[in-house]
């Protein structure tokens, strides 16, 4: 009966220890890993911020773009303001004489030069008499100062005569700049030399009584004042003074070329003052 008891125990400790430990420690650390993953992804939404900051870099690459309009906005207004600085660089060139009296009788009268006194005052001649009377206007031409001056000026086309005249003078109560009917600009940097006048001493070229300026030297210009019989011609400085009248026979020239008119000048034989029928000189570029 000893050995039966001993086998009955094994038999039964055996499959029975088998049988349960088995089955509960294997489920019982697998549910127990499982939730611990669980957690982990619950870190993974944690970068998930990290992608909502990716979009919040997008506003930069917009901003960018933000900053680059603005730079070609400041391109166009200083384009545009040099654009403007140049189209207003004007000053005053010459002056018409309103003609209701006889003011004087210097070549290219009724217009006088505006000579430059400083950046913003300029000098016009109204008169030559027993006085010489004086309008300073400021660069856009508004009348400054009338002043009459006692210092004789020969030649209203020197702006070194008319200068001197002006700060010798003093201040009239007259209106002088009210004799001014038109005031002509050109640019303030570029120098100014005669391009056009009227001369009534005859003639029937095309234009007439216009007659152009043709440029003999650098400052010498040459116009012609008559055709008929003969050519007359009248030479001036590039302020419009004159300095010498010719005539030659050649009537069939024409006025308007300027190698015919050279060409006749060398030619021709001093004579008279063909440059007092010339009114109205016009000035401009030199070139």
């Amino acid at each position: 009966p000893t050995p039966t008891p001993e086998q009955t125990p094994a038999l039964t400790t055996t499959p029975s220890s088998t049988t349960m430990m088995a089955p509960t420690t294997t489920p019982t650390p697998t549910p127990t890993l499982d939730p611990s993953p669980t957690p982990a992804p619950t870190t993974t939404p944690s970068p998930t911020p990290t992608p909502e900051q990716i979009p919040e870099s997008t506003p930069t690459a917009t901003v960018t773009t933000i900053t680059t309009t603005p730079m070609a906005t400041t391109t166009m207004a200083a384009t545009t303001t040099t654009t403007t600085s140049e189209e207003h660089q004007q000053c005053p060139v010459s002056a018409t004489l309103d003609g209701r009296f006889q003011y004087g009788d210097w070549a290219g009268y009724p217009n006088t030069p505006a000579h430059k006194l400083s950046e913003d005052r300029f000098i016009v001649v109204t008169h030559i008499g027993q006085n010489v009377h004086l309008c300073g206007v400021d660069s856009h031409g508004s009348a400054v100062e009338s002043r009459v001056g006692g210092v004789r000026v020969s030649d209203v086309n020197d702006p070194k005569q008319v200068t001197a005249s002006w700060s010798a003078s003093t201040t009239s109560n007259n209106n002088y700049c009210g004799n001014i009917a038109n005031m002509h600009f050109g640019s303030c940097a570029d120098p100014t030399c005669p391009l056009s006048a009227t001369t009534a001493d005859g003639g029937n070229w095309a234009g007439y009584p216009t007659t152009l300026a043709h440029k003999l030297s650098e400052d010498r210009f040459i116009f012609v004042t008559h055709v008929g019989g003969n050519v007359h011609m009248c030479l001036v400085d590039s302020h419009g003074s004159a300095l010498d009248s010719k005539f030659h026979g050649n009537q069939n020239i024409d006025v308007n070329d300027p190698g015919q008119v050279t060409a006749s000048w060398t030619t021709a034989q001093q004579y008279g003052n063909y440059c007092g029928s010339l009114a109205n000189m016009q000035f401009g570029s030199c070139e």
